[in-house]
């Protein structure tokens, strides 16, 4: 203290307010830094910049009264340099030149370094002080200060329901309405139900799936659901601006437990006073404030643009509520047309993209912007996105399942991240895993198609048929018929070998969904692999000419390639026509050549594949060298399982049998997939280990992948063709009569240019029964 009040008298007045502003900002500084760290209530930094405002003047005018005082000296003698700059104890200083007045001697006494520099001190141990009670307090549930959770009005983690903000512009109601609940859904205190949820509660009260959520409707589903509470709010003009409430409300809608009131100035400053308003309720209900300043400011959660925000909110109520995915994706490219960093808006298009197995480049570059703008999410969606970008651009699994795996540590009843990490688990071959995670996301949120064809998927796929076509029925009893419940279906139906009624379920939907280019060409592309299966060539052909015009019609060119090549590739395997698939395919690239198609659009691997079937081994290890010397680390690493296929059927190509077998097993093995078995079983046959080709063969035929159609149509009538004749040749008549009359039933009604193959089973079946008896 002595060197503190020796320094501050011997600077000039300019050099204390100098010497106090900087202190000041530093100590600023210091209180920021613990409220963020520690987490101090937001009235601190206002309360600790008051007390420096004070201070100034106080600290101003002891500087100007004691400004050329000198202290008394101690001796009788002349004073030396020491003696003239030393400090008494009681800071009492006398003018050189003359007494002081008695006025002017009080003020001196008044205004002194000690006083100053002290008072400042208690100041602040007083807001210390103030402080520490407060958050006492509030923890405690103690007074004003308590918060809902500590006085037990709500319990931690408890759900609400967010209801549609009440305004004269309905647009900007539903805007502010999702722009809101993405905020709140950042509380760790709160959990915010999907609209998924709400819609299944709509529907249990049979009430239409888009009805607007009002306070009263919200209140309602909320006491009929068990949700304690439910918020509600309200976007009123006056003059040029705008006040919004909200308000947290018991879920009987009566009692109010907590409100919020902003303003905005205009409708761009509507998105930062709805983060204010969040904010402000969070910390009502019992936030810590150091999860509070955690989080981003809205406008950086989901965009800066209420345009943009509008549009990305009819784009979730058209693929989510109304079911038009179409609709949803021109909205959602609006979106970011008006804010090209709307992170949200990115990997919302590139998920439904996925979804429809559309543009794999348009894909990747939307998922490569949401992760450059990742920060701007909430804690939920940046895991969600990171997890998406690493499964599907970088391909790298294990970082996805990690993401996923840290998001359900935060939220163990996340449904989106047990949906998606179920499929990775799937895809390593943890099968149980994958159904028991699918199983718990359907009941969290059952009102989701998605989580119920996933879990049929995710059954089929253990071979568990029963089961998946209950969840199915359960899904149309709740959300009614839908094109993707009729998919899945037609899914089931085929691993049956009930052909017929997957007919009939895709009859359905290309009748009522012909208004959707999508699932018209879903419809044209299963009808060729489904035709194809059961040897109807000319129809088959037909659907893939279908499949490439409704490609065009859509301005896809690379699906229109990949029509194409799924012709060629029939005529090459099923016809044995290589000449013909060789002309189609030489077409196909003229008239699209790969380089007129983004990279990742590309098919290298499959045109090297079809190369290798058509006896054009020099071109196929020209294309595989053209995708390996273009393609980055991230896309080869992606590309792994169709690299160690290609490489296997070039290497058969080739001749070399053994090279073949060890590419593609290994390419079996981290696909985790029976479908690569029937292509290992005739490299088998290739290298003369007959006993191995039957194992393979028998292992395609009873693989349970429930989009195995589309590769039946190559594969199965020639596995079971062969293992008739396989088991033929090694004396094994009841198993060759078993696959024979397989064979002969599923190409019973092919066209004749494949009947010679089929009479050809039906003689020696024939023969095997009458010998036998």
């Amino acid at each position: 203290m002595k060197k503190l009040i020796h320094e501050a008298h011997r600077r000039s007045l300019w050099q204390v307010l100098g010497i106090y502003l900087a202190g000041s900002w530093i100590a600023l500084q210091v209180v920021a830094q613990l409220a963020d760290s520690v987490g101090f209530p937001d009235w601190v930094e206002p309360f600790a910049l008051v007390l420096l405002i004070i201070g100034l003047p106080i600290v101003m005018a002891t500087a100007f009264v004691q400004e050329g005082v000198a202290p008394t000296t101690a001796g009788a003698g002349g004073s030396s340099e020491e003696d003239a700059t030393a400090v008494t104890d009681s800071d009492e200083f006398v003018e050189a030149p003359a007494p002081a007045s008695t006025s002017s001697s009080g003020s001196r006494k008044l205004f002194t370094w000690r006083n100053a520099l002290g008072g400042g001190a208690l100041a602040f141990l007083f807001l210390v002080a103030v402080t520490i009670a407060w958050i006492i307090m509030r923890q405690a549930g103690i007074g004003p200060a308590g918060s809902l959770v500590a006085r037990g009005v709500l319990d931690d983690r408890s759900p609400v329901i967010v209801s549609e903000f009440e305004s004269s512009d309905e647009t900007l109601g539903r805007a502010a309405t999702e722009a809101f609940r993405v905020d709140l859904s950042q509380s760790p205190v709160v959990r915010v139900m999907e609209p998924a949820f709400v819609t299944e509660a709509l529907v249990r009260m049979e009430r239409p799936r888009d009805t607007p959520i009002t306070s009263d409707l919200a209140s309602e589903i909320a006491v009929r659901e068990g949700v304690p509470a439910i918020v509600t709010g309200e976007i009123n003009p006056i003059g040029s601006g705008y006040v919004l409430t909200a308000r947290l409300l018991a879920a009987d809608g009566e009692a109010v437990l907590a409100s919020e009131r902003e303003t905005a100035a205009d409708v761009d400053e509507i998105i930062p006073a709805i983060d204010e308003l969040s904010k402000h309720l969070r910390e009502q209900i019992g936030e810590s404030y150091t999860s509070l300043r955690a989080d981003p400011p809205l406008e950086r959660v989901t965009t800066g643009s209420i345009n943009a925000l509008r549009l990305y909110s009819d784009a979730i109520e058209a693929i989510e509520t109304n079911g038009d995915v179409d609709r949803g994706i021109a909205l959602l490219e609006e979106a970011i047309e008006a804010d090209s960093s709307f992170a949200m808006a990115h990997r919302k298009l590139a998920v439904e993209l996925k979804n429809r197995l559309e543009d794999q480049s348009r894909q990747d570059e939307a998922l490569r912007q949401a992760y450059r703008f990742r920060d701007r999410l909430t804690e939920r969606e940046r895991y969600l996105t990171m997890a998406a970008y690493y499964e599907a651009v970088t391909g790298e699994t294990e970082k996805a399942i990690t993401a996923y795996e840290q998001l359900l540590e935060r939220d163990p009843n996340d449904n989106w991240a047990l949906n998606n990490v179920a499929i990775l688990y799937g895809d390593l071959g943890d099968e149980e895993r994958q159904v028991e995670m699918m199983t718990r996301s359907l009941a969290i949120d059952s009102a989701r198609t998605l989580a119920y064809t996933n879990l049929a998927s995710a059954l089929m796929q253990t071979g568990q048929y029963d089961e998946a076509e209950a969840i199915l029925d359960r899904a149309v009893a709740y959300l009614g018929v839908s094109p993707d419940i009729l998919r899945f279906e037609a899914f089931l139906a085929e691993l049956r070998g009930d052909y017929e009624a997957a007919d009939s379920i895709l009859s359905v939907i290309e009748s009522e969904y012909q208004g959707s280019l999508f699932w018209r060409s879903f419809a044209a592309n299963h009808r060729a692999s489904l035709d194809g299966t059961q040897g109807r060539v000319e129809a088959a052909l037909a659907h893939a000419r279908r499949s490439a015009e409704i490609a065009r019609e859509r301005d896809l060119p690379g699906e229109m390639l990949e029509a194409e090549l799924s012709a060629a590739e029939y005529e090459a395997f099923t016809l044995r026509d290589q000449g013909r698939a060789a002309a189609r395919l030489d077409r196909a690239l003229s008239n699209l050549p790969l380089e007129s198609l983004p990279f990742a659009d590309r098919p290298y691997l499959r045109i090297s594949r079809l190369q290798s079937r058509i006896d054009r081994p020099d071109e196929a290890a020209a294309t595989l060298e053209r995708f390996e010397s273009q393609a980055d680390s991230a896309q080869l690493r992606r590309a792994s399982i169709g690299l160690g296929f290609t490489r296997g059927l070039l290497a058969e190509a080739e001749g070399d049998f053994d090279q073949a077998i060890r590419f593609t097993r290994a390419a079996i093995a981290e696909s985790n997939q029976a479908l690569g078995e029937m292509v290992l079983a005739r490299m088998y046959e290739g290298a003369g280990q007959s006993d191995s080709a039957v194992v393979a063969y028998e292992r395609y035929v009873n693989g349970n992948e429930p989009i195995r159609i589309y590769w039946d149509r190559l594969f199965l009538p020639h596995s079971l063709e062969r293992l008739g004749q396989l088991y033929d040749e090694a004396g094994d008549a009841e198993n060759a009569a078993l696959y024979y009359a397989r064979f002969v039933e599923l190409w019973e009604e092919a066209d004749p240019v494949l009947q010679p193959r089929v009479n050809a089973a039906r003689e020696r079946l024939e023969q095997i029964v009458a010998e036998r008896g």
